[in-house]
């Protein structure tokens, strides 16, 4: 029997296959017994815990129970099939009740719905920039489970069983539809993470899902740093390496699995690619799967020789996250950092980390294509280039899978177009991860590459990179 979705996917999650034996694929609901996200991190023990509700049973919902009947995307047609909610407050284990920051309507949500609570963000203290992180260390990013919905009464929305795990962060609801058999000719997509909400497509379908349209979520994921425009020459504070103050000669930082966007100076800030700092570094790239890549040097009449430059303001590549399978967390990819620059345009932000896309089906068919691709970094005219921002998560799990192809790639790193001057270009997005879970060899192309970093066009040093670097892979699990 195989053990889908199950602790042999992640050694952290060794303890979830033991509370029941997970469901062979095409299993009926009422044989569903394949356990859900139990996140164990240190200190989870339901069993431990005082004066807390019985939570919730074993992921029962499996491929879902198809109340929402079939769904039809027609070529030439785009558009989302999610609802997101941000969630107000931080939600303990155990918790019946979630209460959103805006009520969902009649047409946003009912009764009978099943949701995704996520936390795509965590909680963390200023971190140090390093170039892997594992999942202690994550704060609670990535954290996700499924609830059926009992009531609506306003914002509140009374969930049927007890949440399983703490929720704090960055948390939203997300209506994730149950189909029965799916159509897709045109494209489903994600809504861009808006710092609280969006960056996920989730469904559930007890039938097929198939056609020769693409699920889209890239650039859905955490934010590039903003590009500015350094208006003053004095670059005396270029010594530090944080600020959370706009200081002269230093930009943001892209954002990531710490959830703290807008900060400035050239360390990640986990997966987040650091910024450029003076004078025109170029930015880091995001991490997720593999590394972001370093960003690249300072002007060059910014160093001693007045010719190359300095390394030490260059944006460092976000971390890679490692040792989690999102039978665990479900994680997008980091942004990338900002490049430094006082001319030119356009601003050179960092590009987005990509989304998740999020699937189980019966059967998996036809040519579908998923795309959870990073952006590209920002070129600038006359100064450096942004950061490449990681792939995303796609996570897919069905009898059979035939894709046409899957796509998790980090985001090039952009360039640095000045003819006449070198400055930094910016570090490619590390790759992102893919999981494919199938009771049945798939079918398709898979990538989660890293993206390529900037380069100078500058006479005489063309498509040189300057000292930036591109992003490491990420990684592809097929089971």
């Amino acid at each position: 029997m195989r053990l889908p979705f199950c602790a042999a996917w992640v050694a952290t999650a060794v303890a979830l296959c033991s509370v029941t034996m997970c469901t062979p694929f095409g299993a009926s609901n009422a044989d569903v017994n394949a356990v859900r996200p139990l996140n164990t991190d240190a200190g989870d023990d339901f069993d431990a815990a005082p004066n807390v509700p019985s939570p919730a049973p074993a992921d029962a919902f499996g491929n879902g129970n198809g109340h929402d009947g079939p769904f039809v995307r027609a070529q030439g047609a785009k558009g989302r099939i999610n609802t997101y909610f941000a969630v107000s407050a931080p939600l303990e284990r155990g918790a019946l009740r979630i209460t959103l920051e805006t009520a969902p309507g009649v047409s946003g949500l009912g009764a009978g719905d099943l949701v995704m609570i996520w936390q795509a963000a965590g909680n963390s203290p200023r971190a140090a920039c390093v170039p892997s992180m594992g999942l202690a260390a994550f704060a609670g990013a990535g954290r996700y489970e499924l609830a059926r919905v009992s009531s609506i009464d306003g914002k509140v929305v009374v969930v049927g069983a007890a949440l399983s795990s703490a929720y704090s962060g960055r948390t939203q609801l997300v209506r994730v539809p149950e189909y029965t058999n799916v159509s897709i000719e045109g494209d489903v997509e994600a809504d861009p993470w808006d710092g609280r909400k969006g960056g996920i497509v989730a469904l559930l379908a007890t039938g097929a899902v198939r056609g020769n349209g693409a699920f889209v979520a890239d650039q859905a994921g955490f934010a590039g740093g903003a590009g500015t425009l350094r208006l003053a020459k004095d670059t005396s504070n270029c010594g530090g390496e944080n600020q959370i103050a706009t200081v002269v000669g230093y930009t943001q930082k892209g954002e990531g699995i710490f959830g703290e966007s807008g900060s400035l100076g050239a360390p990640c800030f986990g997966s987040g690619g650091g910024g450029g700092a003076c004078i025109n570094a170029g930015g880091g790239g995001g991490g997720h799967g593999g590394a972001g890549g370093l960003g690249g040097r300072t002007w060059s009449k910014d160093s001693v020789d007045k010719k190359m430059g300095r390394a030490e303001p260059s944006g460092r590549g976000g971390a890679a996250l490692d040792d989690y399978g999102p039978a665990l967390r479900l994680l997008m990819g980091g942004g990338g950092g900002a490049g430094e620059a006082d001319d030119g345009d356009p601003l050179p932000s960092g590009g987005a980390g990509g989304g998740v896309v999020f699937v189980r089906a019966s059967q998996i068919e036809e040519s579908l294509s998923i795309d959870v691709s990073g952006g590209p970094g920002f070129s600038n005219s006359a100064s450096a280039g942004g950061g490449g921002g990681a792939g995303g998560l796609i996570v897919l799990r069905a009898t059979t899978v035939a894709l046409g192809d899957a796509k998790a790639n980090g985001g090039n790193g952009g360039d640095s177009l000045s003819t006449t001057e070198s400055n930094g270009p910016g570090g490619g997005g590390g790759g992102g991860v893919i999981w494919i879970d199938s009771a049945a060899r798939s079918v398709g192309t898979y990538a989660a590459k890293g993206g390529a970093s900037g380069v100078l066009k500058t006479t005489g040093r063309a498509n040189d990179a300057w000292g930036a670097a591109a992003g490491q892979p990420g990684r592809v699990t097929k089971r």
